[in-house]
């Protein structure tokens, strides 16, 4: 990312997939697998656009109340 200098020391470092045997496909899934573990696109999706501090806090809240909901249909469908 930052060449290496005073005020960016080099520690920042990507994610690495290491091919193994010419196998890009199986390079290809871990590679994905990470990222979708790690929420790479799903934070560069929130951060694509703007959004402002009310708009999130909305957004925030409903999903907290589904959350909330989703708990009690599972409970429920438990008994």
């Amino acid at each position: 990312m930052f060449e290496s200098d005073e005020r960016h020391p080099a520690s920042l470092t990507g994610l690495v997939v290491v091919v193994k045997n010419n196998d890009v496909e199986k390079a290809i899934r871990i590679l994905k697998k990470k990222v979708n573990d790690e929420g790479i696109l799903k934070d560069l999706r929130k951060k694509e656009f703007y959004e402002k501090p009310s708009v999130k806090k909305r957004r925030r809240h409903a999903e907290s109340i589904n959350r909330w909901r989703k708990k009690e249909r599972m409970l429920r469908d438990e008994c």
